[in-house]
């Protein structure tokens, strides 16, 4: 049979000549409707042509891939002798059996590594395109190829003997059904009734007798061929030798066979199509036209990838205005890392239709992250940031209270989150039990400890033990699932357990049609797929594990990534070989930097180009590959009227420049006269003449630039730019209006930008808020010390009820404020237990037996927070706690120097006032009252850490610091002797902050023991790093005047609701959880304080919390020490605040 060629340019001359290839068949059949089939190389060239021809009259053409055309021709007599299509399931499951067997070669000690799986199978499937005799001298090119080599036999030996074929033994099948059909005769039509009757060779090398069907069986039909018509080869591209085989035994049975190739001028990118021209026809059949090269419409240089897509669809906007039809429009790329998710997500922010292969695997589906994550845990031993991740990642729902409606919520993901941090879990099966359960004992004992007026506060720890609860029940259901899924050693059972745990935690169909948007509802039905296709894997790879199972299932999930859109409708969107046989007007080539496309020429890590070279044009090389890229870009080009190409000069994702690709600058020197000098650069584009180049030189000189904006929100931006571009101010726009959805915004910037202190900054004044000296609730020294420090801090804590929690898993070492109330409750217990045997006297020194009970309780306490996870790694807990133990005893030592020193003798641990008591006998003591000088009194609580007493009768207030001294130091320097901090050794105390402890502790005492007792307070730093040193307040310092101006500034600031936020480094002393800030964001907040540091309202923080920012003159009055007409200055303020509120409460008349 004579093969018909037709070489043309590709575009619109492949497909015209195609129309007259199927315009002549029918003409010599005598018949408009004679068949004819057309053969392609992918599914959708199959649609497209198929739809290309109806639109030219050509109806009844039957357009069909080679794997469908060979499916055809031998998938019956496969079936008949009982052999299946070997999926990609299991050809991966053949690949990890293989890969357990001393067969893996050197590739045995990491088997159990998916790129190793990966690597192998794409490997495999390359090498089955290949001859025995041709792998035979692949294996002798080196130890590591005869491996591979082996690796690939052996997996087809597993699949022949788990009765499987794959695509190879299909095509070798169809190949020897119609070399059976030449050889019975079919030069001439053949009556549908006759057989076949020459034995056709079989997958394994045999041959099966009557045409390859089983005994007793019928053998295809003459018919079959006949009835396919003209047979024509349309846009062939690189084929494999089994499929060129299968080409050439059809030429000869078919009853026409013609070639339509499309040409793109490049000899090294035409090699593969003149390879498979030469096969079918001859080496003289080969003689390609003339193809003018292709030349660009347009060249844009963009910011950055994201810009080059905008870009790109701001044209596509321009050519629907132009009507041109969006199906005859497409905007490719040359590397899929980022385009094609830009381009998803791009356009359906647009809101344009558009088909093209989906950015994003099935791995990154709802379903799949839920399948992956749960398939995970137990071999990440259920880490706690592993299980959050996991319930953060799919709609997972749970049985919150059993005991009530029974019914399915989702799960409180925050919740967990912020309950399973403050528990100390970090991983372990058995630490979420066991730490949920000691988190919830600690609550529960907080829970008793209580007062009356602490509602809110008990609601609080109540809704933590109902959701430790809920998490502690959750997680004992995970666990059990995952032990019985530890259990099961088949792919099926697996498989079933998979798809309850799918039905259990996230729901099934029924579910998901209700709730789940239209992608995911898909993405969810392949998933399921995937599930079903792993189920039947026990044939090829028995005994599977749980691991084994997640990684077959990654492995499927991760190469079915599915399609958007329907194909043929909307913008086609892809790689440049996407757009192969598409009839196209506009086209934009986006990622057109060098690196980018072409890529780099990567060598293959099991083959080298060394050990390809032992089997010459066997192998694809990676030159060959980019000659192939080269070969789909150029046929793009030639194919759109309209073309437009695209290059980020950077990319922010890498940081880093990027250069004009070398196809684009080839493809643009076809615009130049052709003694010109070549383009070498993106400086040399700026002579390309005309309009060709343009340079976008930033998002916003694009958006100003575009005719029209793609979507509503580049309106509204345009819009926008305009209005300043007039000399408009912002605020008065339409769009910026109180009820505009940008209002708030732009308010919100001009408030911080002022110098007035706003709402925006924390200014509440007017809100509800209570005066901390209002003789309500008792606070801490601590509250009204955070106030001092960060207002904005103390709102959300204090107010707001917000409390920073840290990640566990995150914690090396043990916190700071962890190791402090360690020491503490150990010095607590162990004088407790003193002061209930008898207090020691001054010079009684410490035994052997209170060393070894400390030692004891030391022991205890570090037990149990070592079962809190509250202690940090280990390897650095190990020598931490040595040495805690070590300053404990010798703290020892160092107080019985004190008490005989002294002369003192222990009276109280942890005095609490104002609290519950702590231990059953333990006073009740009522909160400690400080008169502020203006009519107020303050009503405060807390816990003395010690309490020591003279032989002089006076009390000695102790509190324990285990920290560094210099946040304190000048602690006891006039003017302002409690405010303390770690600026300037000397000059004025700018930088200090107050420390209200002491002299708070020192009236709580008072109270206790008369007005008139002496009373010592100091701070005592317990460590061997602070020489275990006394830091006393000095008794003639005047305390009391500065602690009542300091309250009564405090107390002012919280109820006239000055709350701002003041950043500090983290590595400062005073550094809040609340304002943590990049160093970046920490100097624009420092900026917009000092910005406002005049306004009135802010002085009352500014004069105790941030004396650096205040002005010179207001500080100047500060110099020494509270103002001389305090209290009176103090109660005239007072009053007036009263009066106002007088006023507001009558309606804005003086009562």
């Amino acid at each position: 049979m004579t093969v018909a060629v037709r070489l043309t340019p590709y575009g619109a001359p492949t497909l015209e000549a195609l129309c007259e290839v199927v315009e002549d068949a029918r003409a010599d059949a005598g018949h408009f409707l004679a068949p004819v089939t057309v053969v392609v190389g992918e599914h959708r060239l199959a649609i497209v042509t198929r739809r290309a021809l109806a639109r030219r009259g050509h109806i009844g053409v039957d357009c069909v891939t080679l794997r469908e055309l060979a499916e055809r021709l031998a998938g019956e007599a496969l079936a008949a002798r009982g052999l299946r299509p070997a999926s990609a399931a299991v050809l991966a499951g053949a690949m990890r059996q293989v890969l357990q067997t001393p067969a893996a070669g050197v590739f045995g000690e990491v088997r159990d590594h998916l790129a190793t799986e990966r690597a192998l199978l794409e490997t495999h499937r390359t090498l089955r395109d290949l001859s025995e005799r041709q792998l035979g001298a692949l294996a002798k090119s080196s130890a590591r190829a005869a491996d591979v080599v082996a690796v690939s036999r052996y997996v087809r030996r597993r699949l022949v003997a788990g009765g499987y074929h794959d695509e190879r033994d299909l095509l070798e099948e169809a190949t020897g059904l119609l070399n059976a059909l030449s050889r019975s005769g079919a030069a001439e039509p053949a009556d549908p009734h006759d057989r076949m009757s020459d034995g056709v060779p079989g997958p394994t090398g045999g041959s099966a007798p009557q045409g390859g069907t089983a005994p007793g069986g019928d053998p295809p039909r003459i018919a079959d061929i006949a009835g396919m018509g003209r047979i024509v080869l349309y846009l062939p591209q690189r084929l494999g030798s089994a499929v060129l085989d299968l080409l050439v035994a059809l030429a000869a049975a078919a009853e026409g066979f013609s070639v339509v190739a499309g040409v793109c001028g490049d000899e090294a990118a035409d090699a593969p199509v003149a390879a498979v021209v030469r096969r079918l026809v001859g080496t003289e059949a080969w003689q390609p036209p003339g193809v003018p090269e292709p030349a660009p419409t347009r060249i844009i240089a963009a910011p950055d990838p994201d810009e080059e897509v905008r870009t790109a669809l701001r044209g596509v906007v321009e050519a629907l205005r132009r009507e041109v039809p969006l199906e005859r429009m497409a905007v490719l790329y040359g590397r899929d890392d980022p385009y094609a998710r830009l381009l998803g997500d791009q356009l359906q922010a647009v809101g344009l239709p558009f088909s093209g292969p989906s950015a994003r695997p099935l791995t990154a589906s709802v379903l799949g992250r839920f399948l992956l994550g749960l398939l995970g845990l137990p071999a990440r031993r259920y880490n706690r940031s592993d299980v959050m991740a996991w319930l953060a990642a799919a709609p997972i729902r749970a049985a919150q209270h059993p005991e009530g409606d029974g019914r399915w919520r989702p799960v409180p993901v925050a919740a967990w989150e912020r309950v399973s941090r403050r528990a100390g879990v970090i991983d372990g099966a058995g630490e979420w039990g066991r730490r949920l359960e000691a988190y919830c004992a600690n609550r529960r004992s907080e829970l008793e400890r209580l007062g009356e007026d602490s509602d809110w506060r008990r609601a609080h720890i109540e809704r933590d033990l109902a959701t430790a609860g809920s998490l502690d029940r959750f997680m004992a259901d995970i666990l059990a699932r995952g032990e019985e899924a530890s259990g099961l050693a088949t792919w099926r059972r697996l498989a079933r357990w998979a798809e309850r745990a799918v039905r259990d935690l996230v729901g099934g169909a029924e579910w998901r049609e209700r709730d789940w948007p239209p992608h995911e509802r898909a993405a969810a039905e392949r998933v399921e797929a995937c599930l079903e296709r792993l189920g039947g894997l026990d044939a090829v790879d028995p005994a599977p594990d749980l691991a084994r199972f997640r990684r077959a299932l990654e492995a499927e999930l991760a190469t079915a990534r599915g399609r958007q859109g329907r194909t043929g409708h909307g913008l086609l969107t892809g790689p440049v070989g996407a757009a192969l046989g598409s009839e196209l007007e506009c086209v934009w080539v986006v990622g057109m930097a060098e690196g980018v496309f072409p890529g780099q020429a990567v060598e293959d890590p099991l083959l080298s180009e060394t050990e390809r070279a032992a089997v010459p044009e066997a192998l694809q090389s990676p030159p060959a590959r980019l000659a192939e890229n080269q070969r789909h870009f150029r046929a793009t080009l030639t194919a759109a009227d309209e073309r437009t190409l695209l290059y980020p000069r950077g990319d922010l994702r890498r940081t880093a420049d990027r250069l004009p690709s070398r196809w684009l600058l080839e493809a643009a020197q076809a615009l130049q006269p052709g003694d010109a000098d070549p383009l070498l650069g993106a400086g040399d584009l700026a002579r390309l003449p005309g309009d060709v180049f343009s340079d976008v030189p930033s998002p916003t000189a694009a958006l100003r630039a575009c005719a029209f904006p793609t979507a509503l929100q580049e309106y509204d931006l345009r819009v926008l730019l305009d209005q300043r571009d007039r000399g408009g101010a912002l605020d008065e726009h339409p769009l910026a209006a109180p009820g505009a959805p940008l209002g708030p915004a732009v308010t919100m910037l001009a408030a911080r930008r002022s110098s007035a202190f706003t709402r925006f900054d924390g200014n509440l004044a007017g809100c509800d808020i209570a005066d901390p000296a209002g003789g309500g609730r008792a606070v801490s020294a601590t509250q009204l010390e955070t106030w001092a420090t960060c207002p904005h801090g103390y709102f959300m804590r204090y107010m707001l009820g917000v409390e920073p929690v840290d990640r566990p898993e995150r914690e090396l070492r043990i916190s700071a404020l962890e190791r402090g109330d360690l020491i503490h409750s150990i010095l607590d217990r162990f004088l407790s237990e003193i002061l209930a045997a008898g207090a020691p006297d001054p010079d009684t020194p410490w035994g052997d037996a209170e060393r070894r009970r400390l030692s004891e309780i030391a022991a205890e306490a570090f037990a149990e927070r070592e079962g809190q996870g509250r202690v940090g790694q280990r390897v650095f807990w190990e020598p931490e706690r040595s040495r805690i133990g070590r300053e404990l005893l010798a703290f020892l030592d160092t107080e019985q120097r004190w008490r005989a020193t002294g002369g003192c003798v222990p009276w109280a641990s942890e005095k609490g006032f104002g609290m519950p008591p702590r231990r059953p006998a333990e006073e009740n003591l009522p909160p400690a009252e400080v008169p502020l000088g203006d009519g107020r009194t303050i009503r405060l609580r807390g816990a003395v850490d010690r309490i020591d007493v003279t032989g002089a009768g006076a009390f000695v207030v102790v509190d324990y610091k285990t920290g560094r001294s210099n946040t304190y130091q000048r602690l006891g320097e006039e003017p302002w002797a409690i405010y303390a901090g770690s600026g300037p050794r000397r000059g004025p105390k700018r930088q200090a902050l107050p420390r209200l402890q002491l002299p708070l502790y020192a009236q709580a005492v008072r109270q206790i023991a008369g007005a008139d007792a002496q009373v010592v307070v100091g701070y005592w730093f317990v460590t061997a790093g602070e020489d275990y040193r006394w830091l006393p307040l000095p008794p003639e310092a005047p305390i009391e005047a500065e602690t009542q101006w300091t309250l009564a500034s405090i107390c002012d600031g919280i109820a006239g609701g000055v709350f701002p936020a003041y950043p500090r480094p983290r590595s400062h002393p005073s550094h809040c959880d609340f304002c943590d800030a990049d160093r970046q964001r920490a100097a624009e907040l420092s900026a917009q304080i000092l910005r406002k540091a005049a306004s009135p309202e802010l002085l009352s923080w500014l004069r105790v919390g941030a004396r650096e920012l205040l002005p010179i003159e207001e500080y100047e009055l500060l110099g020494g020490g509270p103002p001389a007409d305090y209290p009176a200055e103090q109660a005239e303020q007072t009053g007036q605040r009263e009066e106002d509120e007088q006023v507001e409460e009558g309606g804005g008349e003086h009562a």
